[in-house]
């Protein structure tokens, strides 16, 4: 299934800070994008994850790239913050 991020009504935000790790990844063309989270990482009924919409959108900007991300969402995870 080709994915398209035009599905996915989004809108963007600039990063603070540089993603200099990605940005040498990408000089490379090969990146691989870890996503962890609970269940929006995860995915639930029939939403799109955003690690599936952040891969389509990453693939339209960067289609010289072979581009991977991976999803290690658990529902129902709790954040549990020091």
């Amino acid at each position: 299934m080709a994915l398209d991020s035009s599905e996915f009504p989004v809108q963007v935000a600039p990063f603070k800070q540089p993603l200099t790790h990605f940005a040498s990844r990408l000089k490379d063309r090969q990146v691989k994008v870890v996503a962890i989270g609970s269940s929006s990482t995860a995915g639930e009924g029939g939403i799109a994850p955003y690690p599936q919409r952040l891969l389509a959108d990453l693939r339209i900007r960067f289609p010289n790239a072979m581009i991977e991300v991976v999803n290690r969402g658990v529902g129902g995870e709790e954040p549990h913050w020091s």
